[in-house]
């Protein structure tokens, strides 16, 4: 009986399926990827940087006195958390490194409400070879970017 029910479900398949079924089958020009190798080409593409990153930060951007007077969330939204931050009311000192050159800035206290603002920036290189402060500033705004991104590299 089962045999039956077997046969009468093989011959119930349209005319139109078994044809495609047929060249489905014809065709083996089709490259077969394993899906955990196509995940990881995909991966790899994404991680690729697209961008000129470097073209995409404004030129008053560049120059390191944009720095001076901007307060801690301006400071974040712009470069990210510094690698280090030291308090000493009234001021506070942050770190931020990127390659062979470091940012520290000194932020006061201001005004009558006694917000924190850059108020003194240094740019220095740790390498034999100097590195301007405008490419010092420039590396960091562009790792800033491609941490955002998910860029790696």
């Amino acid at each position: 009986m089962a045999s039956l029910v077997f046969l009468t479900a093989c011959a119930s398949v349209p005319e139109e399926e078994a044809q495609n079924l047929s060249s489905e089958a014809q065709d083996t020009t089709k490259a077969v990827v394993p899906k955990k190798t196509q995940q990881a080409v995909e991966k790899t593409e994404t991680l690729q940087p697209t961008k000129d990153y470097a073209a995409l930060v404004p030129n008053v951007h560049k120059d390191p006195n944009v720095l001076l007077g901007l307060g801690p969330d301006r400071l974040i939204d712009m470069l990210g958390p510094p690698s280090f931050r030291r308090a000493d009311a009234p001021a506070e000192i942050w770190q931020y490194r990127f390659g062979k050159c470091v940012l520290n800035l000194i932020l006061y206290e201001t005004g009558k409400t006694k917000p924190l603002k850059v108020a003194h920036y240094t740019i220095r290189s740790t390498a034999q070879k100097t590195v301007t402060e405008r490419d010092c500033l420039l590396g960091l705004l562009i790792d800033r970017q491609k941490r955002l991104d998910g860029v790696t590299g």
